[in-house]
C-alpha cells in the first residue's frame, strides 16, 4: 500500500478566524499540513446533477490514507494542482492502518495552498 501512494494533499477545515488588519472575525478554509494518499477514480455516484437549471458534472474519488482521527465529512482535501475534493465518506479500511475517504470534485479549485 505505501508504494501506491504517489499523490500529496491538505486537509481543510472550515473555521473562524482573526483577520489581524480589522480585528474581525471571518470564516476560512485552513489547511493541515501535506500527506500522502492513493488516489482511485471511481465511476459510481459520477455524473451529473442539476441545481438551478445548471447542470454541474461530478467526478468522484476514493482517497486512501493513514489512519488519521481529523478526518470528516464537513472537510474537504486538496491537492498539489489546487483541485479541491468534498468529503462525503470517511470509512475504515480492511487494514486498520488506513482509512478510505470518499470524495467529489466539482471542478473548485484554489492557489497559494501550495509553496
Amino acid at each position: 500500500m505505501i508504494g501506491e501512494m504517489k499523490h500529496m494533499v491538505k486537509l481543510g477545515t472550515y473555521t473562524e478566524v482573526r483577520n489581524p488588519e480589522s480585528g474581525s472575525m471571518t470564516k476560512t478554509w485552513v489547511y493541515s499540513d501535506a500527506f500522502w494518499t492513493k488516489i482511485d477514480s471511481t465511476t459510481a455516484g459520477s455524473g451529473e446533477k442539476d441545481t438551478a437549471e445548471k447542470k454541474t458534472v461530478t467526478n468522484r474519488f476514493i482517497f486512501t490514507v493513514h489512519h488519521r482521527d481529523d478526518v470528516s465529512e464537513d472537510k474537504r482535501l486538496i491537492d498539489e494542482d489546487g483541485k479541491v475534493y468534498d468529503i462525503s465518506a470517511v470509512l475504515p479500511h480492511n487494514e486498520r492502518d488506513y482509512l478510505t475517504i470518499e470524495a467529489q470534485y466539482t471542478g473548485k479549485t484554489e492557489s497559494g495552498q501550495w509553496p
